[in-house]
């Protein structure tokens, strides 16, 4: 014997958005950038030098040095040169967390790779935890509830820009 609520029955459930285009949209991928193109070369030449001025303490011996100071040269060279690898590295690709806009199940996600190289999730959020979203020329900014900034993203297309316009619909100011 089981009883039934009619009630519930008739009551229409509305979605936060209409999902007209939802089975044209595409999940976006965005990533971080790591800095305009001069900061970039600068960090790159900078991380080169100094990984060439680690080796180079060592090119010229010094006949009269004592052990003290092949301590010291051994201390700056391993400064320069894990400093330079590190500037080298800044840059790189696989080091940047990437965004991900998920239309089918209305939620953002931030991913990066882990130790053995696959990507690992490290945030997801749904849209509707959001407070603002603001859609700017090659900029979107997402707001907390609060009124905080969440994230701010490049955009490097305008169909982006528009698909992301749908996707956060009401939300975008």
């Amino acid at each position: 014997m089981s009883a039934t609520d009619t009630a519930m029955g008739t009551k229409r459930v509305m979605p936060s958005r209409p999902r007209a285009h939802s089975a044209r949209q595409r999940p976006l991928k965005l990533t971080f950038e790591s800095g305009s193109g001069i900061a970039r070369l600068m960090f790159q030449f900078a991380g080169a030098v100094l990984v060439i001025c680690s080796a180079g303490l060592w090119v010229l011996p010094d006949p009269q040095i004592d052990a003290d100071a092949i301590v010291m040269k051994l201390v700056a060279s391993l400064f320069f040169l894990f400093t330079g690898l590190a500037l080298l590295m800044r840059n790189h690709d696989d080091t940047k967390p990437e965004v991900h806009f998920d239309p089918a199940r209305r939620e953002l996600r931030v991913t990066r790779r882990n130790t053995h190289g696959r990507m690992e999730t490290v945030l997801r959020r749904p849209y509707d935890s959001f407070g603002a979203v603001y859609i700017s020329t090659g900029e979107i900014e997402l707001w907390n509830e609060d009124g905080t900034p969440f994230l701010a993203l490049p955009v490097p297309e305008p169909a982006m820009l528009r698909e992301l316009r749908n996707q956060f619909g009401p939300l975008c100011a």
